[in-house]
């Protein structure tokens, strides 16, 4: 698993300098970085394969491909959120054991906070989009009404960024709704995971020829862990060793 810098994101970090709120970004960036190292640790739990993690100027995206089950599409897409929340509550709890932290701490808890509020929104490609797909019985009607969602929710806040033109200007509020607009409108199976499982195709290409591999393995090791090491175009055979 890699991790990613956008171009774009460095505008934005030259413009937040400028404004004086670096700290604010430094904050930002910490938590979209564990809010997307939690979702591929619990994909990678849930028996997943990771993508590679791309920062962009309105938060996170990782890489992948599509099909998992109910439980897995919430139990990954709520590690996300639940870690923002609890680092927000232990930069609350610093604050009671060291008072003089709470000026340099604010802005992680607040962009820890808001990130873990905002994304379990049921707007698509909010992580709450996510839990609703999965738990809705007709999903083709849940995404069309989750990206509706999402397109409506993301126009909001453009027009909000518009307006605050006249009040004091936020950016972030603007790029965010672009995010949302854009994510509802031409996002794809791209940003999900891929499981292990779906990288040992039982057909394989014998007219180019296929390697046969022998492999000795312990009784107890675990069954995800042997299919990470697979390569789907050989043929395997185990032998399982005892005590």
């Amino acid at each position: 698993m890699k991790v990613k810098i956008h171009p774009l994101f460095f505008v934005l970090a030259l413009y937040f300098v400028a404004i004086g709120r670096g700290i604010l970004l430094g904050g930002y960036l910490i938590a979209v970085l564990m809010h997307e190292v939690a979702h591929a640790r619990m994909a990678k739990w849930r028996g997943y394969a990771l993508g590679n993690i791309t920062i962009m100027p309105y938060g996170g995206v990782i890489d992948g491909g599509a099909c998992y089950d109910r439980a897995d599409n919430i139990w990954i897409a709520l590690a996300g959120p639940a870690i923002n929340l609890i680092l927000a509550m232990l930069v609350t709890a610093l604050w009671w054991l060291m008072p003089a932290s709470y000026n340099y701490t604010m802005d992680i808890c607040i962009a820890n906070l808001s990130l873990a509020l905002v994304n379990l929104l049921p707007a698509y490609p909010l992580d709450g989009s996510r839990i609703v797909y999965a738990l809705a019985r007709n999903k083709m009607r849940a995404i069309a009404v989750l990206r509706g969602i999402g397109i409506a929710l993301g126009v909001g806040m453009l027009a909000l960024c518009v307006v605050s033109i006249w009040y004091q200007f936020h950016l972030s509020i603007g790029i965010f709704g672009m995010f949302l607009v854009y994510g509802a409108w031409a996002g794809g199976e791209r940003n999900t995971y891929l499981h292990l499982t779906e990288r040992a195709p039982i057909v394989k290409d014998y007219e180019h020829g296929v390697r046969a591999c022998r492999l000795d393995v312990g009784w107890n090791t675990p069954l995800l862990r042997l299919v990470s090491r697979l390569n789907p175009q050989e043929r395997y055979e185990f032998t399982v060793l005892d005590e």
